[in-house]
């Protein structure tokens, strides 16, 4: 068999594929290229190695020398190559039959199969004592950051709580070892604690983690169900452990959840339920058994599959008709009803929080060098002897015994984190009986360490005061709430400091937080307020570790700015020219574009996911799409404004359901209620153009979990598809409303119940927003003569495969759109993380072409201003756009086919035929 590998890749993390070779795997460490019919021969491939040819033998430059096996076959000549990236999409081969074979659909089974099989190989090792652990405040509590602390024990790590935008904040920690988070414990199933579950869920299946433990309140369950309706987690299982299910222990902590009542009368209940249930068992939900919440399953909600649009869209092969039935009949079987003004919800579960009384194993004691050797002791395996108990000699034959040469017993006290939203859980917390065993006396069990995650109105309540004083005096109370606002998002501020530097209007600096006084003045206790990455030191006992908490310094941004070549003469190119009116300058403040999240997929340290805000006027607004994250990143742009920001919000659109697009939606929508009912609007109503399902979700988690529906008038996309005169009454009143001629929805190229939109005012100007597309000729037709153009441009040019595939935009294709549209001005947004800062510039960037940036805001009078920025912008990301620019010519390089390749496979071809 003649076989020509054109393309072999290797990536320094771990994957598996399914090869050509008889169902073998390509694999890493060590890249195996397998030929199926002889197991032994095989070449290993380093990463970032050259391969050469060698006639018909093909190894590793670094292999030269060594002996290893070969694969006997016939390879064409190429010249020596670089490979790096390791991905089904630049693994290219051909067979005798010249079809190829579809990888991708089948990586992440290998993949997970080789991480359980890892993770397997570790849990044989024996015991290791711990070495290191410690805390870490991963959100503080603020509006921004909400609560939720890290547990670092040795490699391991656990997460408590896990809110909108924690994970961004571990990836601009940098936190290690992600993929040995396998367990996430909640206090509460309220959104401030499990906004973020969604996305880290799918970040750890990409990762290839089997199983993710949630262990908190019983109705996780609902939270899980409810998932179903927009996704469904197929490569990994997610195991419930609610509280009742006892203790929790693995080799480096011992968890005891502890229940926390709103209401005294149901602690008898949940006595008799947690007799029910057996210590250590589980319920493993996985995608064979998972029903959905409604007694009639929906075959199209059953088979949707957890994803982020720019990494993988699949859908199901079903006709639209059959999809809409389906959905109406789900939506009619659910009984989907708004909540009224004070109507108490029937939940399956009763109000509780979970404390959590974490044990950490008591520490080996520690040899001290100076004193072994002392006694001609050097270091070996008799340190460890000494350490597990057992007398040792030394080479003269004394005997050690390890009270000679060990440090002190470092004792082990537990931790608690515990949240008590009101005074109403007051009585359940003072009578539990598990936190009064770690209030009493001086031994192993009294806490030295307790985590609250408790309102200010709460720990200034002479009650809660009284309660924390009963613990050691020498425990320390770290509080995480709405007062601990310290600085966080650290890269975010500094590069908006370096476009400030461009345009102070344009690109404003954002919102520094203040703390407030937490009102406990007593010396008697130990406060520690929390700040971001903060950590706490169990073993080694140093205590409070302040070393990683970021500052609201942004100078050095600036100073780095103003260094980079040639910056400083382009700015000031551009002011002269504003100056000297080749830029016309207008004072038109409305209509106002909010960028508050321009990355696809998932978040980054630069870019959130995406949300747009359209400022109509000053008293009236709109949001299109709200990813995870939105709400925070409004709090980071308006600061103490934002109240008034969302109280003049008529509408939300979502234009698909993909949760880079929507999961920032609930947190948008609480405290929009808490807002309008604090200031006496309770008439007041939203409304919420978006697919069908969406409702369905939403309501589900307002009857299961927690209630923050209110005056919500639904109005599905495909309904503003029709003539603007036959559209639902609500929507007649959005129109009449914000003064608008026109909404239109567009149905657009990407996943099942896509949309885009056009918006058309009486004032005369037009607004598109593309949401997420393939080039579509709806939207061309629907925003013709539009004065702003807001497009996806996830990839850039020369990706078309990868474009195909995931249905989204190469850089060119949106800016053809906007040609083809006759649009005034083509703002790109919605990029790939791989350009967390820049984007690549395309060769048909114009006078009328953008980049849309996180927290960008400009005024359609302010648009001609954007396009004449790109020099500047270039200059001040020249690095990153060089490194783009390498990393593009790279991918071209191993995509072509080198023509001495062409011409020798031509050869064989003809050999083989005589």
């Amino acid at each position: 068999m003649n076989l020509s590998i054109l393309q072999i890749s290797v990536r320094k993390r771990g994957r598996y594929l399914l090869s050509t070779f008889e169902s073998k795997y390509y694999r890493h460490v060590s890249c195996i290229i397998s030929n199926g019919s002889t197991k032994k021969h095989l070449a290993k491939l380093g990463p970032g190695k050259q391969i050469i040819d060698c006639g018909t033998w093909l190894l590793s430059r670094s292999k030269l020398n060594k002996t290893q096996s070969l694969i006997r076959e016939s390879f064409a000549h190429c010249g020596p190559r670089e490979f790096r990236t390791f991905t089904a999409s630049n693994l290219c081969y051909a067979k005798e039959d010249g079809s190829l074979l579809k990888l991708i659909d089948k990586m992440s089974v290998y993949q997970t199969a080789s991480f359980t099989k890892k993770r397997n190989k570790q849990q044989q090792r024996p015991k290791q004592s711990i070495g290191t652990f410690s805390l870490q405040v991963i959100g503080t509590g603020s509006l921004e950051c909400p609560p939720s602390i890290l547990v670092i024990a040795n490699s391991n790590r656990y997460l408590f709580n896990c809110g909108e935008g924690v994970q961004r904040l571990l990836m601009e920690n940098g936190v290690k070892n992600i993929s040995r988070l396998e367990h996430v414990f909640l206090t509460k199933m309220h959104w401030e604690n499990i906004g973020g579950l969604i996305g880290m869920t799918i970040t750890l299946k990409n990762i290839g983690l089997p199983k993710v433990y949630y262990h908190g309140p019983p109705n996780m369950q609902n939270f899980v169900d409810a998932l179903q309706i927009f996704a469904k987690h197929e490569t990994i299982n997610i195991s419930l452990r609610p509280y009742t299910d006892g203790v929790f222990e693995t080799e480096y902590m011992k968890v005891t959840p502890v229940a926390i009542f709103e209401n005294q009368s149901e602690i008898n209940n949940s006595v008799q339920k947690t007799t029910k249930h057996s210590e250590g068992t589980s319920d493993s939900i996985d995608s064979s058994r998972r029903t959905t919440p409604s007694k009639k399953t929906s075959p199209d909600v059953a088979t949707t599959t957890i994803e982020r649009s720019a990494e993988v869209t699949t859908t199901t092969e079903r006709s639209p008709d059959d999809r809409t039935n389906t959905l109406s009949d789900v939506v009619l079987n659910m009984n989907v009803k708004q909540s009224s003004p004070g109507a108490k919800k029937k939940r399956s579960s009763p109000n509780l929080t979970v404390a959590y009384i974490c044990k950490v194993p008591k520490r080996t004691r520690s040899v001290i060098i100076e004193k072994a050797l002392a006694l001609g002791l050097p270091p070996g395996p008799k340190y460890t002897e000494l350490k597990n108990g057992f007398t040792v000699k030394t080479e003269s034959g004394q005997e050690v015994n390890p009270d000679d040469v060990l440090g002190p017993d470092i004792p082990s006290h537990p931790f608690i984190v515990l949240q008590c939203p009101s005074i109403n859980y007051l009585d359940s917390l003072c009578q539990n009986e598990a936190l009064q065993s770690c209030q009493a006396g001086d031994g192993e069990n009294s806490a030295r360490l307790i985590i609250h995650i408790t309102p200010s109105e709460v720990i200034q309540h002479p009650r809660y005061k009284d309660w924390m004083k009963k613990f050691h005096p020498e425990a320390e109370h770290l509080i995480v709430n709405n007062c601990q606002a310290s600085a966080s998002h650290e890269s975010a501020r500094g590069l908006q400091a370096k476009l400030n530097l461009m345009h102070p209007q344009i690109f404003p600096l954002l919102y520094e937080p203040k703390r407030i006084d937490l009102g406990l003045d007593d010396d008697s206790l130990k406060v520690v307020q929390a700040e971001t990455y903060m950590r706490y030191h169990i073993y080694p006992p140093t205590g409070v570790d302040r070393s990683l908490v970021p500052t609201l310094n942004t100078e050095p941004y600036i100073k780095e700015a103003k260094e980079m070549e040639h910056f400083l003469e382009d700015l000031d190119t551009f002011r002269a020219s504003e100056e000297s009116g080749t830029v016309q300058k207008e004072t038109v403040k409305y209509p106002e574009v909010v960028f508050l999240g321009t990355g696809s997929a998932m978040p980054n340290k630069e870019r959130n996911v995406t949300c747009v805000m359209l400022n109509l006027s000053k008293d009236q607004s709109m949001i299109l799409d709200a990813g995870e994250g939105s709400f925070a990143q409004m709090f980071r742009f308006y600061g103490s404004d934002l109240d008034d920001i969302l109280f003049n919000v008529q509408c939300i659109f979502i234009s698909h359901m993909h949760a880079d697009h929507h999961v920032g939606l609930i947190k948008i929508l609480k405290h929009w209620k808490n807002v309008v009912v604090s200031r006496g609007a309770e008439d007041k109503d939203l409304l919420l153009v978006g697919p069908k399902r969406l409702l369905i979700w939403l309501n589900q988690y307002n009857q299961n979990c927690e209630d923050f529906i209110h005056k919500l008038r639904f109005v599905e996309c495909g309904e503003f598809t029709k003539d603007q005169d036959n559209i639902p009454r609500h929507g007649q009143a959005l129109l009449k409303k914000l003064k608008l001629m026109k909404f239109e929805t567009v149905p657009v190229i990407h996943c099942v119940h896509a949309y885009g939109v056009a918006i058309t005012h009486q004032d005369g100007w037009k607004f598109v927003y593309s949401g997420d597309t393939m080039p579509c000729e709806a939207l061309v037709k629907a925003g013709m003569n539009a004065d702003l153009l807001i497009h996806e441009a996830t990839l850039e040019d020369g990706m078309e495969k990868d474009a195909k595939i995931k249905r989204h935009s190469m850089t060119c294709q949106a800016i053809d759109i906007g040609v083809q549209m006759k649009a005034k001005c083509i703002i790109l947004t919605h990029f790939s993380q791989r350009y967390s800062k820049i984007p690549l510039f395309s060769d048909q960037f114009s006078d009328k072409v953008a980049v849309a940036f996180d927290n960008m805001k400009v005024s359609l009078s302010e648009l001609q201003l954007l396009p004449k920025l790109v020099p500047s912008m270039k200059r001040l990301f020249a690095e990153e756009l060089q490194e783009l620019e390498e990393i593009r010519w790279k991918k071209i390089e191993k995509r072509s086919i080198p023509p001495d390749l062409i011409e020798n496979e031509n050869v064989s071809k003809k050999q083989k035929a005589t």
